[in-house]
């Protein structure tokens, strides 16, 4: 437990040997690193360092996107008409256009970018799965299609400041099955979107391992201020 600086022998640093990064309050944690690096621009260093680790905390601690209710709301709106004749299909397909688009604005209202992202990966993994719906899958494809709109909507959010990156790898496997089995079909709108991803995923600086690098520093400041 941190002492405040009135109740502290002014002589003793900080006692932070049960100290756990997740239980770091922010005025703690900007003391902690300052104490640490109390050379020449160790203010900045801090304010530098504190930000990155509120980053990775939020991101651990915040809540999960429900995939599974967005997977299965996409395979209800596409396979609805499974049980109509092809020229009824043709003629009732904007009702599935209209579901998916309704489906593709609420996920884009989850507010956090890499939520967004995974909701409609998950989306357009079902979406690839209905080459199989007959007349359904012709209309909601062609002339750039529902596609168009899925692609387009993760490009907005990967322009996103405030991505983790490293909560996205999941959805980025999943776009790149999606987009082999769509090739087939001239289908190539999301080959952007994995070329911007991959920008990003493709070397180790994934959030994961900041995570761990950051939490390796801590601990290092850590056995410092207590010695």
């Amino acid at each position: 437990m941190l002492l405040n600086d009135a109740d502290k022998p002014p002589s003793k640093k900080i006692k932070v040997s049960q100290l756990s990064l997740s239980k770091v309050t922010d005025a703690e944690l900007r003391k902690l690193v300052t104490q640490a690096l109390d050379g020449e621009d160790g203010a900045a260093v801090a304010s530098a360092l504190q930000t990155r680790i509120e980053k990775l905390l939020k991101m651990k601690q915040s809540k999960p996107v429900d995939l599974k209710y967005f997977g299965s709301a996409a395979n209800s709106a596409i396979h609805q008409m499974d049980r109509l004749r092809p020229s009824q299909q043709f003629d009732q397909s904007h009702r599935v256009s209209d579901d998916l688009v309704a489906l593709l604005a609420e996920a884009e209202q989850l507010g956090k970018p890499e939520h967004v992202i995974q909701a409609l990966a998950r989306i357009a993994g079902v979406f690839s799965h209905a080459t199989d719906t007959g007349e359904v899958f012709k209309c909601i494809s062609s002339c750039g299609g529902f596609q168009s709109s899925l692609a387009g909507a993760q490009l907005e959010e990967l322009e996103s400041d405030d991505m983790e990156w490293g909560e996205l790898r999941d959805a980025y496997e999943q776009l790149q099955r999606m987009d082999a089995r769509l090739q087939d079909y001239g289908i190539e709108e999301f080959d952007e979107v994995l070329t911007a991803m991959k920008e990003k995923l493709g070397g180790d600086d994934s959030d994961e391992l900041a995570f761990a690098t950051i939490t390796g520093i801590h601990r290092v400041f850590v056995e410092n201020i207590t010695k």
